[in-house]
Parts: structure tokens; C-alpha cells; sequence
């Protein structure tokens, strides 16, 4: 993603020790599957989190593919 000027996040410590948090961030994976999403895309770091779309994505070793698991508000 880097290559093509793209910045990926994770979420911040404070969010991934979060219970709660990390529950707002778990979405189906499209095959019945739970599945904690960690890794997020924005459009911009200026725009306010609450204002801005975000894309949720994970790495699915078994399927060699990218598993979209939210693309919308800040959760």
C-alpha cells in the first residue's frame, strides 16, 4: 500500500486493549467468521475521525487474499 502512496494504520494500543473497542471493530469475514479487524485506511489524518470514512481490512493467510471487514464511519 505504501508503494502506491496509501497509508495504512493500526489501531492505537489504547484501542486494541479495549474490549469494548476492539468489539466495534469485529465484523463478519464474509465466509461465517468473526474476525477482528486491526487495519484501517483513511483519506486523510486531518479530517476528524467521526467525519471521515474508514476502511477496515485484514490478511486471510489461508485464502491469499484481503478481507474487507468495514468500509463507513469511524465505528
Amino acid at each position: 500500500l505504501k508503494e502506491h502512496g496509501l497509508k495504512a494504520s493500526a489501531e492505537s494500543q489504547t484501542v486494541f486493549n479495549s474490549a469494548t473497542e476492539m468489539q466495534k471493530r469485529t465484523w463478519d469475514d464474509g465466509r461465517g467468521t468473526r474476525r477482528r479487524f486491526e487495519k484501517h485506511l483513511k483519506p486523510k489524518d486531518s479530517t476528524s475521525p467521526d467525519q471521515c470514512v474508514r476502511i477496515y481490512f485484514d490478511y486471510d493467510e489461508a485464502t491469499e487474499k484481503v478481507v474487507v471487514g468495514w468500509v463507513g464511519r469511524h465505528p
